[in-house]
Order: C-alpha cells, then sequence, then structure tokens
C-alpha cells in the first residue's frame, strides 16, 4: 500500500458521521497477521480531497453480512464471484467511481474505527482536482520539469490560385 504523505503530515481529516459522495480510491483483500481475510477501501470525501478514510469488513460471523451488503452497494455480483481473484477483479471494477456512503464512526480506546455504508454508485459527480494531475497528459504521464506542449500547428495558408473556388478554365 502506498503512504499518504499528506495524512503522514496530518492535512488529512476523518469524515463526519452521516451520509457523503466519495470516490472509491482502493479496494484490496488483505490477510492479516493472524490469518484471517479482509477486504480494505480507501474512501476520499467528493466535495473536500482532504477527507479520507479507510475501512476494514470481514468475512466471518456478523461481519459477513455487512461486508455483502458492501459490496453489493458497490454493484458487485455476488453470482459470478466463486474465489478470491474473481472477488478482487470485482473489487478493482468498482474503484475510480463515486458512490452514495453512509459514514458512521467509533473511537475505542486510542483507534478510530469507521463503518462505510455503500448505497450505489452516485451520479453527475465532478472530481475535486488532484494536485498530481496538474502534470500530467491525458496518457497519465507525468510531464512535470518538460517544457510545455507545443500548441497545434496552424492551418496551412489557401494556396488555391483562383478566387470563388472556380478554376481559371
Amino acid at each position: 500500500m502506498p503512504i499518504n504523505f499528506a495524512d503522514l503530515r496530518g492535512e488529512t481529516v476523518l469524515p463526519d458521521d452521516g451520509d457523503h459522495v466519495a470516490w472509491l480510491d482502493r479496494g484490496a483483500l488483505v490477510t492479516t497477521a493472524a490469518g484471517d481475510e479482509r477486504l480494505v477501501s480507501e474512501w476520499r470525501d467528493a466535495q473536500d480531497p482532504n477527507t479520507v478514510w479507510t475501512s476494514w469488513n470481514g468475512f466471518a460471523g456478523q461481519g459477513m453480512s455487512f461486508t455483502r451488503d458492501f459490496l453489493l452497494g458497490l454493484g458487485v455480483d455476488l453470482s459470478s464471484v466463486n474465489d478470491t481473484e474473481e472477488l478482487d477483479l470485482a473489487l478493482q471494477r468498482a474503484v475510480g467511481h463515486p458512490y452514495n456512503v453512509r459514514v458512521q464512526g467509533r473511537q475505542v480506546n486510542d483507534r478510530v474505527f469507521i463503518n462505510t455504508y455503500v448505497n450505489g454508485r452516485a451520479q453527475s459527480v465532478q472530481q475535486a482536482l488532484d494536485v498530481r494531475a496538474q502534470n500530467m497528459d491525458e496518457l497519465g504521464t507525468d510531464r512535470s520539469g518538460l517544457p510545455p506542449s507545443r500548441p497545434d500547428p496552424a492551418p496551412p495558408p489557401d494556396d488555391v490560385p483562383w478566387k470563388d473556388d472556380k478554376p481559371p478554365f
């Protein structure tokens, strides 16, 4: 998992409890040190890109029904998921889209746990500008440090020797 340097600097904030439109930035299956499979999702609020959070879902006990609802909210067709590879592919297809979510946080000792309930894909959401994208071209190539692109060349001059599009003969 890449380091979130804004979070490291303390520039990110957790979401308020309630309804949000949020971008799913990452969805992955991980195995904990205890050997348990977990679904990890990383979210970014559509209105405030500094509001980011991570949710963890389990596949055992009561966590299974919560995870099932979570995946259905993402639009995952569970009838076509039969192993972890298929589930991981379904998660990757869900990443990069905005969703209507309800967030509920709770603090236990010195840790904050955030439950994210997904209520389907959001419509007509404009993604907040990512500062990194300012140096990217349309193919995602980092162009920082390079001179600006040349503008499109001017159209060739009209070299037709006659007027009114009629030949002289």
